[in-house]
């Protein structure tokens, strides 16, 4: 296809917006990543578009299979979701800050007294990828976010940005122990198999009219309590739930939504 900075293309709006802050920029390496959008097509080489009748794009190529890992390792595993092409391009393209939605709950070993112990946290928190800036999402460095409130209020700011609730039937102590949640997605995810790193990327159903993003959530109830990894998931309009679970028995969701508006 030709430059995206320089056609007439009918990309979505906000697209549109990024290129032209980009054209108007002075930075040459995020005008060659502009200039070198790649267009998913269809068997008879036409160009892809959403339900709005706009194209898609994307700055890496999408596969039209994915690759198949065998897992050995729950905890790094990625969600296989399906999103819509428009759902696809508005997470991966909009700056704006979206919602996480996260609960968690996992059983372990007891450490203050023989037996288990439970562990149980849930919350939410509005968030922007500080991490992704423009530049990055033109040259393909992927979306991803981290909450973690490790620390009591009296030792913020060094909390990061989010909240949780932590209730644990063994722990007391002060500060007490972090329910941490990772989310990722369409990042490339270097896999390790029989000695072979594969690296598992986003793809494309033209038949389905799907993009599968790389979806990483890890969820951590701290230690013995569980480290929960995704398992499968659904899409709504505007929502993406993630189900997590860990071998110890614990299970999890986190919700990202309002990545549509």
């Amino acid at each position: 296809m030709p430059c995206a900075l320089t056609s007439d293309a009918d990309y979505p709006d906000y697209l549109k917006s990024i290129l032209k802050e980009i054209d108007a920029g002075s930075d040459d390496e995020s005008k060659a990543c502009a200039c070198s959008l790649k267009t998913p097509t269809t068997d008879e080489g036409c160009p892809i578009t959403d339900s709005d009748g706009k194209l898609v794009a994307f700055p890496f190529c999408l596969p039209t299979e994915p690759i198949v890992i065998n897992y050995n390792i729950q905890n790094y595993a990625t969600a296989s979701i399906g999103l819509s092409y428009k759902q696809a391009m508005n997470i991966y393209w909009k700056r704006k800050p979206f919602t996480m939605e996260f609960k968690a709950n996992g059983v372990g070993i007891e450490h203050c007294s023989p037996g288990e112990r439970s562990g149980k946290s849930i919350g939410s928190t509005s968030f922007q990828c500080e991490e992704v800036s423009l530049k990055d999402l033109v040259c393909a460095t992927s979306k991803g976010g981290t909450v973690d409130t490790k620390y009591p209020e009296y030792l913020k700011p060094n909390a990061r940005k989010g909240f949780t609730r932590r209730s644990d039937s063994c722990y007391r102590s002060n500060p007490p122990p972090y329910f941490g949640v990772i989310f990722k997605i369409f990042v490339p995810n270097f896999k390790l198999v029989e000695g072979q790193y594969i690296i598992e990327r986003a793809w494309i159903d033209r038949e389905a009219k799907k993009i599968y993003p790389v979806i990483y959530v890890y969820q951590n109830l701290n230690g013995c309590c569980g480290v929960l990894g995704p398992t499968n998931g659904s899409t709504a309009d505007s929502s993406i739930t993630i189900n997590c679970a860990s071998d110890k028995g614990g299970t999890g969701t986190v919700k990202i939504t309002d990545f549509m508006a």
